[in-house]
C-alpha cells in the first residue's frame, strides 16, 4: 500500500518485487505506469469496482480515492460530498483488503504514508488491528514514532515499524544473499520461455495472461532442475517432494528425476504419440485410476517430457477451481501454430468424469485446433476416449524402482515379497525424518513395521476391492503400523466425540478441518476466500491456527495469485473424515459454502467459487460414482441452491443447473423409498420445469449451459411423465402428450446448441417410451409421438458416434419399433393414411418404404413429393425427403465419408433447388445439412455471392460438431474423378490464405502449408494445380491434390 508520497520512495527493487496488488491513496496514473513492464501488466481500478484478483503478472493498482485516468465514476473527488463518499468507499475496499483479499498467511507492507495523508489514521490502523499478529509492515515511519495510536497497535504486536523505506530494506536483503529480486523493474522475462523447434520461443505477456487464467504453459521455469549442492539439500527436497500437497504439480522433484515411473506411463506416453502422429484429429486420453496411484504425478512428468522435446506446445491445469476456457485454449493453439508447434497437448489433472474432457475437445476440434486433450479420473469407462488404468497395487518392477530410487537419498528399505499399495507412496513424508542426519541414525521400528503391514495390505485386501474398502484396508496397516491418524489434525478442545457434533457446534478450528476435509475427500482445494466467509470473522484466526499447529492443512496457490486451503493427501483427507465427519455434517458444510460462495458472471479475478462448488457438487451428486450415499440428502443441497438464488435475487445457470439435478435425483430416490405422494414428487418437479424455463428464456443463457439446462429440462419433463405412467391412476391422467411435446422442444433447443448430442435424444426416446406404455394416448397421438422419437433417432450423424453409442441408439430405436410393431390400433390409423394427411403417418409409411433398398427409396420419395407441401415440410418428412434426395443424386448419404467426390448435373441442381424453396421455411432440428446442401448448389451453379451466404449460415449453425472442420465433398466432373483446377495466390499468411480460381472467376480459401512446408507464398504467385473441396466450416476451399490420394472414399 503506498501513501501520497509511496512512488517516490520506491526504485528498482520495491517496484520490480512480484506484488500480488497494490493500492494507493495518489490519484495520478504514474503509480500504475511505474509497475508496468514487459513481462507484467498493471490494471487501473477504483475502490470496489470490482472483486480483486492477486495476479503477479496482471497486477492490479487499486486507487482508494479514484485516478484521474479512471471513467468519470471512479475519478477523484471534487466536493465535500464526494469526499465523503469516496472515503465511504475507501474504508469499504480496506476492509475487503484485510478480511478477504489478504490471506491468513499474506503480509501488508506500508510505504509513504503518514499522518497528514488522505487516508487518515483513524482509518486505516483499526483496519490493521483485524489482521494477525505480524501481518501488516510500516516502513519510513520514523515521524511517527511518537503517534499514541500507533505507539499502541505496534506494542501489541499488530503493527511491525521501520524507519528505512521499503527500498532500501529489500536492497540489504538482496545484498545479503537472501533473496534474488530482478534488477529491473517487472518480472524477469525469461519466466515465459517455451522450448518450440530446434530453439526457444517467448510468450508475450497478454497471451501469458490469458492462458494463465485456464492453464499453464510448460516452459523452462519448471522444466530447468533445481542446483542441489549437497547430500542434505537433496534429501530435504526429496522429503518437500513426496510430501508436497496431492493435485498440486511438484515440477522440481519430477525435473530432479525424483519421482517413481510407473508402468503405466510407458503406455500413456506412446499413446500419447499415436493420436499426435495421426492425421485425424486427437481423440481425448484420461488416465484413470484410485486416489493415490501416482496419476498427478504422471501427468506432471508427461507434460514436461512432450515440452522438452520440442513438438509440441504442452498446457497443464492442476486440480484446481478453473475450468480451461476454450476461448483461451484456442488463443494459445493459435499462437503455437503460428510459432511452429506441431500440436498442442493441454494436460488436465481435473479429476472429472470424461464427458468433460470429451466436451472441451470437440469444441477445439470444431474450432479446427489440434489439440490432445489429456485428463484424469477415477475408475471409469468411457466410449469415446482412450483409457489408461493406474494400478493400485506397485509391479514388481516398480517395487524394484522404489527401493532403488529411496536407496539413492540414503533411504534403506526391505523389498517387500509380493505386491506393495501404492498408497504407500502417500504416506511414505510421514515416516521420513526431517533431516538427513536425523536419517543417518537410523528408520524408526515403525518405519519398518510400516513397510511390512502397507506391504500386506494388497494381498489382505484382494485384487477387486473397492475404493472404499482399499482406504479402510489402509486405515487398518496404519494402525497397526502405530500411526494415528488423529494426531494429524489439530488438538480439538471439545469434550464430545467431534463425529458427534453438527458443523455449527464444533470449534472454530475444527470448523476449518471439517470444511477442507470435506472437499479434500474429493480431491477439491477450497478457495481461502470463501473459507473465511463460511467461518466468520473468528475464520481469520482460526485458518492461521490449523495451518500452524497441522500439516494436514495447507495454503496453496496456483501461480495466478488465488489461494487455497486443501488437504496434503486426499487419501488422509478420505481416512479422517469417515472417523470424524458424517454424511449429515458433509451435507450441513455444504449447505454453508453454498450460502456463502460469490456468485459473479465472467471473469472478474480471483478464484471461481461458483466452478469450486458446482465441481463438489458434481462429485457427491447423481451422475457420481458414490451418489447413493448423499441421495437422501440431496433434497437439502437442492433447498440450500434455491434459498441462496432467492437471496441474491437472480440465477445463476450453472447453479441452476445442480440445483434441478439434486431435486429431480431427490424424487428418484424418493419414489424408491415411496417417501411422498405422487402430487407432491410431482409438485417439485414442476416447480423444476418453471424455473428451467425461466432461465432458458433469458437471451443471455447461451452456448453449451444452454445444451445443459436444456436437456435437464428434457428429464424433468421427462420425470413428470413417468410419475403419472406409473401412478395407480394413470389411465385417468390428461395432458401427457403435450407434456412429450414440451420434452421435445427442449430437446430441439439443445440440440441447436449441438446436433450431435446423443444426450437430449435418448431422453426424448425413454420419455416417449414411458408415455405410450401408460396408456393414455390415442392412436394418432401415439403415431405422432413415436414418429418425433423415431425421427429425432434417425437424424442424429452415426458415422461421428462411438460403437457403444451407436449400440445404445439401436436398443432404443428397437424399444420405439417393438412399441409400434404390437400397436393393432396404431397400425389401423396408418392403414386409413388415404383419409388424413397425417405428416407423422406419412413419415412412418415413407420410412417403412425406404427399408427396402433403392426400389423402397424411390417409392419413398414418390411418396413425399406427392403429399401436400404442408405434410412435406414437416421436420420428420422434410428431414427424410432431404436424405432421400441426396442419396438419389449422389448413391449415398449425405455427409457420409470425407473427400467424396462430388458431380452435380443440372437436373441435380434444380432438384437442389427446388428443395430450397420448399423447405426453406422448415424447422428442421438440423438445419445446417439442407443449407449446405443449397451452398453447394448455389457454388456449381456459379452463384457465388449467395454460396457465399449460405455457407456462413452453415459454419454458424455446425459451430459444435467436430467434423465440421473436414473436407466432406470435392468437385468432380461426370466420371466421379475430382476436377483439377489452377490460379493464383490473392493473399497469405502461411495459415490460410485465399486463390484466385481461374476456370470459375471467383476466389475460395486455402491453407498454404498444406501445399509447401513453409507455408510462404507471395501475391500472384501460382500454386500447384488443386482440387476444390468443401467443408461445414470454411465453405470451398482450395486442396491440393496429393491429399486426396491417401483418403478413403464413402
Amino acid at each position: 500500500m503506498l501513501g501520497g508520497s509511496g512512488r517516490r520512495l520506491l526504485s528498482s527493487s520495491a517496484i520490480g518485487y512480484p506484488w500480488n496488488g497494490v493500492y494507493t491513496t495518489a490519484t495520478d496514473r504514474e503509480v500504475a505506469e511505474a509497475f508496468a513492464a514487459e513481462s507484467r501488466v498493471s490494471t487501473s481500478l477504483g475502490a470496489m469496482s470490482r472483486p480483486p484478483s492477486r495476479s503477479q503478472s496482471d497486477l492490479e493498482v487499486r486507487y482508494l480515492f479514484g485516478g484521474a485516468h479512471l471513467p468519470e465514476s471512479e475519478r477523484p473527488p471534487k466536493s465535500a460530498v464526494e469526499e465523503a463518499t469516496a472515503r465511504l468507499r475507501s474504508n469499504q475496499e480496506l476492509t475487503r483488503l484485510v478480511t478477504e483479499t489478504l490471506t491468513p498467511r499474506g503480509t501488508l507492507i506500508i510505504e509513504g504514508w503518514s499522518a497528514g495523508d488522505r487516508l487518515k489514521a483513524d482509518d486505516l490502523l483499526p483496519m490493521l488491528g483485524l489482521l494477525g499478529p505480524a501481518q501488516a509492515h510500516l516502513f519510513s515511519a520514523s515521524d511517527l514514532a511518537h503517534d499514541p495510536l500507533l505507539e499502541a497497535f505496534v506494542s501489541s504486536g499488530q503493527v511491525v515499524t521501520y524507519g528505512e523505506t521499503l527500498e532500501s530494506a529489500l536492497t540489504a536483503i538482496v545484498d545479503a544473499g537472501a533473496s534474488k529480486l530482478p534488477s529491473g523493474a517487472g518480472v524477469a522475462a525469461s519466466q515465459h520461455v517455451i522450448p518450440l523447434g530446434d530453439g526457444f520461443v517467448d510468450v508475450d505477456i497478454h497471451s501469458w495472461n490469458q492462458i494463465r487464467r485456464s492453464a499453464r504453459p510448460i516452459g523452462l521455469e519448471v522444466l530447468t532442475p533445481p542446483l542441489l549442492a549437497s547430500d542434505a539439500a537433496r534429501y530435504q527436497e526429496f522429503r518437500n517432494f513426496i510430501g508436497a500437497t496431492e493435485g498440486v504439480p511438484r515440477w522440481r522433484g519430477i525435473a530432479a528425476a525424483m519421482n517413481l515411473t510407473r508402468d503405466f506411463e510407458h503406455q500413456l506416453l506412446k499413446l500419447v504419440h499415436a493420436e499426435l502422429s495421426e492425421r485425424e484429429l486427437p481423440a481425448p486420453i484420461i488416465v484413470a485410476g484410485q486416489t493415490a496411484t501416482g496419476k498427478s504425478v504422471a501427468l506432471a512428468s508427461l507434460a514436461m517430457e512432450l515440452a522438452r522435446s520440442g513438438d509440441f506446445a504442452v498446457l497443464h491445469q492442476s486440480r484446481r477451481t478453473v475450468r480451461p476456457s476454450v476461448d483461451d485454449i484456442d488463443m494459445y493453439s493459435s499462437w503455437a501454430e503460428e510459432c511452429g508447434a506441431k500440436a498442442v497437448v493441454m494436460v488436465w489433472d481435473g479429476m472429472l468424469e470424461p464427458g468433460e474432457y470429451e466436451s472441451l475437445s470437440r469444441q477445439l476440434h470444431a474450432r479446427g485446433r489440434k489439440v490432445l486433450v489429456v485428463g484424469s479420473a477415477y475408475k471409469t469407462m468411457s466410449d469415446s476416449s482412450e483409457i489408461v488404468l493406474a494400478p493400485a497395487e506397485l509391479s514388481e518392477g516398480e517395487t524394484s524402482r522404489l527401493v532403488a530410487l529411496l536407496s539413492g537419498f540414503g533411504i534403506e528399505v526391505i523389498a517387500p515379497k509380493g505386491a506393495v499399495d501404492a498408497s504407500f507412496l502417500a504416506f511414505l513424508y510421514r515416516w521420513l525424518p526431517e533431516t538427513e542426519h536425523q536419517l543417518r541414525s537410523g528408520l524408526s521400528k515403525e518405519m519398518r513395521f510400516a513397510e511390512r503391514s502397507i506391504a500386506r495390505l494388497a494381498r489382505q485386501r484382494g485384487s477387486d476391492a473397492t475404493s472404499e474398502q482399499r482406504v479402510t484396508a489402509m486405515q487398518a496397516a496404519l494402525q497397526d503400523a502405530g500411526f494415528a491418524l488423529a494426531e494429524l489434525l489439530p488438538p480439538d478442545q471439545s469434550d464430545a466425540p467431534i463425529g458427534e457434533l453438527a458443523f455449527a457446534e464444533r470449534a472454530p478450528i475444527q470448523r476449518v478441518t471439517t470444511l477442507v476435509l470435506v472437499a479434500g475427500r474429493h480431491g477439491i482445494p477450497v478457495p481461502i476466500d470463501l473459507a473465511l466467509r463460511v467461518l466468520g470473522r473468528e475464520g481469520f484466526q482460526s485458518v492461521r491456527d490449523a495451518l500452524v499447529s497441522s500439516d494436514i492443512i495447507r495454503e496453496i496457490d496456483d501461480d495466478s495469485g488465488d489461494y487455497f486451503l486443501s488437504v496434503r493427501s486426499q487419501l488422509e483427507a478420505e481416512l479422517l473424515a469417515q472417523n470424524e465427519i458424517p454424511i449429515a455434517v458433509e451435507a450441513e458444510v455444504l449447505a454453508e459454502a453454498i450460502q456463502h460462495v460469490r456468485v459473479s458472471e465472467g471473469f472478474v479475478g480471483g478464484a471461481d467459487e461458483v466452478e469450486f462448488l458446482v465441481k463438489l457438487l458434481e462429485r457427491v451428486g447423481p451422475t457420481s460414482d458414490k451418489a447413493r450415499k448423499y441421495q437422501r440428502y440431496f433434497g437439502d443441497v437442492a433447498g440450500a441452491l434455491r434459498s441462496r438464488r432467492m437471496t441474491l435475487g437472480r440465477a445463476h445457470p450453472r447453479l441452476v443447473l445442480q440445483e434441478s439435478t439434486l431435486a429431480r435425483d431427490y424424487v428418484h430416490w424418493q419414489q424408491g423409498v415411496r417417501d411422498g405422494s405422487v402430487e407432491e414428487r410431482v409438485a417439485s418437479l414442476e416447480y423444476n420445469r418453471e424455473l428451467l424455463d425461466e432461465v432458458l428464456g433469458s437471451p443471455a443463457t447461451r452456448g453449451l449451459i444452454r445444451l445443459s439446462l436444456s436437456v435437464e429440462l428434457a428429464s424433468t419433463l421427462g420425470a413428470i411423465i413417468y410419475e403419472y405412467a406409473h401412478s395407480s391412476q394413470s389411465e385417468t391422467v390428461q395432458g401427457l402428450g403435450s407434456r412429450l411435446d414440451d420434452v421435445l422442444d427442449a430437446v430441439l433447443d439443445a440440440r441447436a446448441v449441438d446436433p450431435g448430442n446423443v444426450y437430449p435424444v435418448d431422453v426424448l426416446a425413454w420419455a416417449t417410451r414411458d408415455a405410450v406404455e401408460s396408456g393414455v394416448l390415442s392412436p394418432s397421438e401415439r403415431v405422432d409421438h413415436l414418429a418425433n422419437a423415431v425421427a429425432t433417432l434417425e437424424s442424429l450423424d452415426r458415422s461421428s458416434l462411438t460403437e457403444k453409442q451407436r449400440a445404445a441408439l439401436d436398443r432404443r430405436g428397437v424399444e420405439l419399433n417393438q412399441l409400434l410393431k404390437k400397436d393393432d390400433a396404431v397400425w389401423e390409423y396408418l392403414s386409413k393414411l388415404e383419409l388424413n394427411e397425417s405428416p407423422a403417418a406419412t413419415y412412418f409409411l415413407a420410412q417403412f418404404d425406404a427399408h427396402e433398398g433403392p426400389p423402397g427409396e424411390a417409392k419413398a420419395l414418390q411418396r413425399l413429393r406427392q403429399v401436400p407441401v404442408e405434410t412435406r415440410s414437416d421436420w420428420r418428412c422434410a428431414q427424410l425427403l432431404i436424405d432421400l434426395t441426396w442419396k438419389e443424386i449422389t448413391g449415398s448419404r449425405l455427409l457420409l465419408g470425407e473427400r467424396v467426390p462430388l458431380y452435380l448435373s443440372p437436373e441435380a441442381l434444380g432438384r437442389i433447388a427446388q428443395l430450397g424453396i420448399e423447405l426453406g421455411d422448415a424447422d428442421l432440428p438440423d438445419g445446417y445439412r439442407l443449407t449446405f446442401v443449397r451452398a453447394i448448389g448455389e457454388f456449381v451453379a456459379g452463384h457465388y455471392v449467395e454460396a457465399a451466404r449460405l455457407f456462413r449460415e452453415v459454419n454458424d449453425l455446425s459451430q459444435q460438431l467436430s467434423k465440421r472442420i473436414y473436407t466432406s465433398y470435392l468437385l468432380a466432373d461426370s466420371s466421379g474423378r475430382p476436377t483439377t483446377f489452377t490460379g493464383r495466390v490473392e493473399l497469405s499468411d502461411t495459415r490460410s490464405g485465399q486463390v484466385w480460381v481461374n476456370e470459375l472467376g471467383t476466389r475460395v480459401k486455402f491453407e498454404p502449408r498444406l501445399f509447401n512446408q513453409t507455408g510462404e507464398f507471395a501475391r500472384h504467385q501460382q500454386p500447384p494445380p488443386f482440387y476444390i473441396g468443401f467443408k461445414l466450416s470454411r465453405g470451398p476451399v482450395a486442396e491440393p491434390r496429393s491429399v486426396f490420394r491417401g483418403t478413403s472414399r464413402a
